[in-house]
């Protein structure tokens, strides 16, 4: 017997992990998400031993994400110039942890973790775009913006930075902005990269630079600077030439 329908708003990482984990609970999960599908967008993920321990819960779903990632082995920290701050092998921490540190892309992670979703049987809804909610002791009913209302028992928020769930809860708010910037980007596996490392450069003025794979061809890097007034998008593409001047102008 069913503890209760659980209305989950936004199915990206954290929405899609909730709901297996709600399913696997008791509980009977339904996703929706705002966007028509999912496009290639974002860089890859750091997943640390303790992250793959949890989808290891999930069974089997760790060895899918072990077998579309990249374990890393090595950290090295420099400047920008090249001088070595400290390198250190991470290889132990399969041996130490039962698992590495892997780098996954995100999409991929999306892709194995809607095959899970579709494999259980747990319903999602692309195209929802959340505009309302009211909520009783014993239902919670949302309405979007094509017209449609859901009735479920519970309702969480898994829809990002600017979520309209926690709006409607608790009124009209701005994130606040840290002062930090980051451009991320994907390119082809070279040089030292074969050693299946995890690049950290610290550069002038607190600009930082990280690269590592995410699988046997690829790499993804990500450029973070101060900044002094936040940009009003979530992500903007760059073209191969605006990247490179981007990244030239850090420092890099």
């Amino acid at each position: 017997m069913s503890q209760g329908t659980v209305l989950v708003i936004g199915s990206g990482v954290a929405g899609a992990l909730t709901s297996l984990f709600l399913k696997q609970n008791g509980f009977s999960p339904e996703l929706y998400e705002r966007v028509a599908a999912f496009n290639d967008v974002g860089g890859s993920l750091a997943l640390a031993p303790n992250g793959l321990k949890i989808v290891s819960q999930i069974p089997g779903l760790d060895k899918k994400f072990l077998d579309n990632g990249a374990p890393l082995n090595y950290l090295s920290h420099r400047t920008s110039h090249g001088t070595i701050l400290a390198e250190t092998p991470i290889d132990i921490y399969s041996l130490r942890f039962g698992y590495p540190l892997l780098g996954i892309k995100r999409t991929v992670v999306l892709h194995l973790l809607h095959e899970e979703l579709n494999r259980q049987l747990i319903p999602v809804h692309f195209g929802k775009s959340l505009c309302a909610l009211t909520q009783s002791n014993e239902h919670v009913t949302v309405e979007f913006q094509d017209g449609t209302k859901v009735i479920g028992n519970y309702l969480i928020g898994c829809d990002g930075l600017r979520s309209t769930v926690r709006q409607l809860l608790f009124g009209s708010d701005q994130p606040t902005y840290t002062g930090l910037t980051q451009t991320i980007g994907i390119t082809d596996r070279i040089g030292q990269l074969d050693r299946s490392e995890m690049l950290n450069v610290y550069g002038d003025g607190g600009t930082h630079f990280i690269t590592y794979p995410f699988n046997s061809k690829e790499a993804c890097f990500a450029c973070t600077f101060r900044e002094s007034i936040a940009d009003t998008e979530s992500w903007r593409t760059l073209s191969t030439e605006q990247a490179l001047k981007f990244i030239h102008e850090c420092g890099f």
